[in-house]
C-alpha cells in the first residue's frame, strides 16, 4: 500500500469519527432541547395557565421545537457539506500537486541518466541515449512543457554539433550510426503529422562538421520555428538534404556562412517558401566540386530566398533550377562572387509578375558563370545593378529588354 493510500484511508476514518461525533452531540443537545423547550414556549405564551391548558398546546410546542431543530440540522447539514466539499477538493489538488512533483522527479532523472549515457563508450548505449531524450521531449510535451522540451533537443543538438576528437580526420562508422539515429529523430519530428512536432522550435545545428548524408525529408518550420546550420561545413562525402521541405509563418532555414567543402552537397528540391517564411544562405561558400542545389522550388506569399555574398569559388556549382517566384516575393544574391570555371545556374526559372530577383554588386571572374536557359520573365524587376561581368564569364539570359552592366 502506497503513502497515497494510506493518506486516503485516514481521511475517511478522520471524517467518520468527526460525523459520528457531531450526530452523537445533536442527539443528547436534541433530546435535552426537547424536553425543557417546549415546557418554557407555554410558560411564555400562557403565563396564567393550567396544566390542562399546557396539555392540550404541548404537542404543538414540541413541534415547534421539532421544526426548528429540523432547520438547524438542515442548516449544519449543508454547512458541513460545503466545507467537506472544500476540504476534498483542497486534498484532491494536493495529490494532483503530489503527483505532478513525482513525474516531474520521474522525468528529470531519466534527463540525468539519458545525458549520461550520452558520454559512454559504447555505441549502443549513445544511440540509446538519443532514443530517450527523444521520448523524454514526448513526454514533457504531452506534459505541456514546451521549456523542459526545448532542453532536450538542445542536448540531441548538441551532441551532432560536437566536433571531431582531437587527431580524428573524419567521423568513426560507429559514430556515423549514432548521428544517423539523432538526424533521423529529429526528421521524424518536423514531418507535418509528427504527433510531437518540433517544427515551430529551434533547431540548431550551427557550425555542425559534416562528412556523411544528413537527410531531412519533408520537413515543415514553421511559427517562429528555425531549422539553422549557420557555418555548417559540408566536407567530402557530406551531403545536406532537405527534400520537399516548408518554410512559412515566419519560420526559416538558416545556412547563413556554412562552407560546402570539395565534394560537399547540399541538395534542396521542392521546396516551397510561404506565408514570410524565410530560406537564408548569407555568406555561403562552395568550394571546388562543391555544389549547392534549390530545385523545382517555391517562393510565394511575402518570403525569401536570401543568398546575398555567396561565393562560389573554382570549380563550384549553386543551382536554382526550376525555381518559381510568385508576385511580390524575392531571390537575393547580392554581392555573389563567381569564381574562376564555378557556375550559378537558374534554368527554367519562372518570375510571376511582380516578383524581384537582384543580382547587385554581384561578381563573375575569369570564365565564371551566371546561366538564365529557358527563364520565363514576366513584367517583372531584375536587378543587376552594379554587377560585375567578366569578359569570358558572361550572364546568360532568355530573351527581352535586359539592362546590363558593361564586361569587366
Amino acid at each position: 500500500m502506497n503513502s497515497a493510500q494510506d493518506l486516503s484511508i485516514r481521511r475517511q476514518r478522520t471524517g467518520t469519527i468527526v460525523v459520528v461525533s457531531v450526530a452523537a452531540a445533536y442527539l443528547v443537545i436534541g433530546g435535552l432541547l426537547l424536553l425543557k423547550v417546549p415546557g418554557l414556549l407555554l410558560q411564555e405564551w400562557l403565563p396564567k395557565g393550567n396544566t390542562d391548558d399546557y396539555g392540550k398546546l404541548l404537542g404543538v410546542a414540541a413541534q415547534i421545537v421539532l421544526f426548528g431543530l429540523g432547520g438547524v440540522i438542515a442548516i449544519a447539514g449543508v454547512s458541513l457539506s460545503i466545507l467537506r466539499h472544500r476540504q476534498e477538493l483542497a486534498a484532491a489538488e494536493r495529490d494532483r500537486q503530489r503527483l505532478r512533483d513525482d513525474r516531474e522527479r520521474e522525468l528529470r532523472a531519466r534527463f540525468v541518466t539519458a545525458v549520461d549515457l550520452l558520454s559512454a563508450d559504447s555505441a549502443t548505449k549513445r544511440t540509446a541515449a538519443l532514443y530517450a531524450l527523444a521520448a523524454l521531449a514526448d513526454d514533457w510535451d504531452s506534459y505541456g512543457r514546451g521549456d523542459e522540451v526545448q532542453v532536450c533537443v538542445d542536448v540531441i543538438c548538441g551532441y551532432l554539433r560536437a566536433p571531431l576528437a582531437e587527431g580524428t580526420t573524419s567521423t568513426p562508422v560507429a559514430e556515423v550510426a549514432v548521428r544517423n539515429v539523432g538526424f533521423a529523430l529529429i526528421n521524424q519530428h518536423l514531418l507535418d503529422q509528427a504527433r510531437h512536432s518540433w517544427g515551430a522550435r529551434t533547431i540548431n545545428l550551427a557550425r555542425i562538421y559534416l562528412d556523411q548524408p544528413a537527410i531531412f525529408f519533408r520537413p515543415r518550420i514553421r511559427t517562429g520555428g528555425h531549422l539553422t546550420f549557420d557555418g555548417a561545413t559540408i566536407a567530402a562525402k557530406g551531403a545536406l538534404s532537405l527534400g520537399e521541405a516548408t518554410v512559412q509563418q515566419g519560420g526559416t532555414i538558416s545556412m547563413t556562412g556554412a562552407r560546402i567543402e570539395e565534394l560537399g552537397e547540399v541538395e534542396i528540391d521542392e521546396l516551397t517558401v510561404c506565408k514570410g517564411g524565410l530560406l537564408e544562405m548569407r555568406h555561403v561558400s562552395v568550394r571546388l566540386v562543391g555544389a549547392v542545389s534549390i530545385t523545382n522550388s517555391t517562393i510565394l506569399n511575402g518570403a525569401l530566398l536570401d543568398i546575398d555574398e555567396a561565393i562560389v569559388h573554382s570549380g563550384g556549382y549553386i543551382n536554382l533550377g526550376g525555381l518559381a517566384i510568385e508576385s511580390r516575393n524575392g531571390v537575393t544574391l547580392r554581392g555573389a562572387e563567381i569564381g574562376e570555371e564555378a557556375e550559378l545556374s537558374l534554368y527554367s526559372l519562372y518570375f510571376a509578375e511582380g516578383a524581384t530577383l537582384s543580382l547587385d554588386q554581384s561578381k563573375t571572374r575569369g570564365s565564371g558563370q551566371i546561366l538564365f536557359d529557358g527563364a520565363t520573365i514576366q513584367n517583372n524587376k531584375v536587378l543587376l545593378d552594379g554587377a560585375k561581368i567578366a569578359s569570358t564569364g558572361p550572364i546568360e539570359l532568355p530573351s527581352g529588354d535586359w539592362l546590363l552592366p558593361e564586361a569587366n
